[in-house]
């Protein structure tokens, strides 16, 4: 009888252990994710600068109308958008292939 009880405080014992570091796991498991959670929610303001890198900058170069053609070079007025406005530029395209384009806002 003292035998079975000794191998049954053996097997409590394993028992609670084995318990107790599945709990400590599930906790540490818990504790990690919830860390990444933090990491994840940090928010920027929109003009700082990890706000600004962040930002999404897709436009399309929208050629609005030509506006001279002389005997050198051609102007266009094109627009894009930045940060939901319109923004207007002149485009000054040479018509000698050595010549560079200039742009102005």
């Amino acid at each position: 009888m003292k035998l079975q009880a000794s191998k049954y405080k053996d097997l409590k014992y394993y028992a609670n252990v084995l318990f107790a570091v599945l709990f400590l796991c599930a906790f540490i498991s818990c504790k990690k994710e919830n860390q990444k959670e933090d990491k994840q929610q940090v928010s920027f303001s929109p003009l700082s600068i990890k706000g600004l890198q962040k930002s999404d900058y897709k436009s399309t170069l929208t050629f609005e109308k030509k506006l001279e053609n002389t005997g050198n070079f051609n102007s266009k007025l094109v627009s894009y958008l930045s940060d939901s406005l319109k923004v207007y530029a002149l485009v000054t395209i040479p018509k000698k292939k050595n010549q560079k384009m200039a742009i102005q806002f």
